[in-house]
């Protein structure tokens, strides 16, 4: 039954990433692929605050949705790496490594502040 708890986390993760970059890419003008740096640092804050609850805070089921289903579905490495390589191809290397750093450095900092949020929360 676990397979359907992830399923149903993973679909609302790829709707939300979807529709965020969507509506990040109408706001936002320009060639710095926001959508995808704001969708993987968010989600590297969720998945820290979902991983410092105290144990058993939330049911298994749900820290499996909103853990693998639901983060690991929000976020995409693949789309990240595809910028990357394209900024590199396109001759834009101090981008692409600015945008790689930003977005590791950025992510492993956000999931640390998640992980301390759900410390003082809980």
């Amino acid at each position: 039954m676990a397979w359907l708890y992830v399923g149903c986390g993973g679909i609302a993760g790829t709707l939300a990433r979807f529709l965020l970059s969507r509506w990040l890419g109408n706001r936002v003008r320009g060639t710095w692929p926001l959508g995808t740096l704001f969708v993987n640092l968010s989600g590297a804050f969720l998945l820290g605050l979902l991983l410092a609850l105290p144990q058993g805070r939330l049911p298994a089921n749900v820290t499996l949705a909103l853990g693998t289903g639901f983060v690991g579905a929000y976020t995409t490495f693949s789309t990240f790496t595809y910028e990357t390589v394209t900024m590199i191809g396109d001759g834009e290397g101090k981008r692409a490594l600015a945008y790689s750093l930003g977005s590791i450095l950025g992510g492993l900092l956000l999931a640390w502040l998640g992980w301390l949020a759900a410390g003082s929360l809980f």
